[in-house]
This record gives C-alpha cells, sequence and structure tokens, in this order.
C-alpha cells in the first residue's frame, strides 16, 4: 500500500499564496492601469476616433468645420481624472459638473447632438489592454522575487 500525503505541500502552497498576496501591489497595478484608460481616451479622442476607433460623426455643413475631436476648448478632455479608491479599485472620469455635462451630451447624443461614444475601452484597444496585463504581470513577479 501507497500512501501519498500532501498536507505538507497544501500547507507550503497556502503559505506562498499568502505572501505572493501580501508582497502583490494592487494599489500600484489599479492606479497605473486608470492612468493608461485616461491617456487611452484623451489620445484616441484627440484623434477624433470613437470609443470603437471609428471617426466620430461629423459636424453638419457649415458649422465649425474640420474634423471632429470633442477638443475645442481642451476643457473636457483636461477634465478627465483618475482617482483612487481603494487599494484595489480606481475611477476614471470626469469629475467637474460642467465638463462632465458636455461629456455626457456627446457620449448620448441628447438634444441635437449626435452620438459621439468617446469614453470608454473596447476590444479594439488592444494595445492598452495588453499594457494593462504587462502591469498586472510585472507587480506579481516582483511579488514572486519577495518571496
Amino acid at each position: 500500500m501507497i500512501t501519498i500525503d500532501t498536507k505538507g505541500l497544501a500547507a507550503f502552497l497556502k503559505d506562498l499564496g499568502e505572501k505572493i498576496e501580501k508582497g502583490f501591489d494592487t494599489k500600484n497595478a489599479v492606479t497605473e492601469s486608470a492612468r493608461l484608460v485616461a491617456s487611452l481616451i484623451r489620445r484616441r479622442t484627440k484623434a477624433g476616433l470613437d470609443a470603437d476607433v471609428k471617426p466620430f460623426t461629423p459636424y453638419k455643413r457649415g458649422k465649425k468645420g474640420g474634423r471632429v475631436d470633442l477638443d475645442a476648448s481642451g476643457e473636457m478632455l483636461g477634465a478627465i481624472e483618475v482617482r483612487v479608491v481603494s487599494d484595489t479599485e480606481a475611477m476614471v472620469g470626469i469629475f467637474d459638473p460642467v465638463q462632465q455635462r458636455k461629456a455626457i451630451v456627446h457620449q448620448l447624443g441628447l438634444g441635437k447632438m449626435p452620438v459621439r461614444r468617446f469614453f470608454g475601452v473596447s476590444r479594439s484597444d488592444v494595445n492598452t489592454l495588453s499594457a494593462i496585463e504587462r502591469i498586472f504581470v510585472r507587480e506579481m513577479n516582483k511579488a514572486a522575487e519577495k518571496v
């Protein structure tokens, strides 16, 4: 008869997991990821592209003219902020009420404004999503090195 006792291995793995969890800087990973998302939204919008990386609905003829980039004054896109809520949560948003209203009008297409959905991340944002994944892998590796 062969008896296999994994109690020692289970205890070791539990201890290892706890050490890695304590060494993982979630706040740094979440904050850095949120900053990447905010930067993505600003950069893509200034390029005249919506959250699906499609050009914004053009202005009506005779109105404003030129490429639509939602950056006429720079105030709305400049108001995009990152707020760290906890060690595991950060928010990307526009918290200034005036700029928030402008963003909502564009995002939802209220009144006579066409929908110009600029605020968001989509599957087409592969580079940013991959960069976020690399942030978490980097932090995991740093935590593992401390063990």
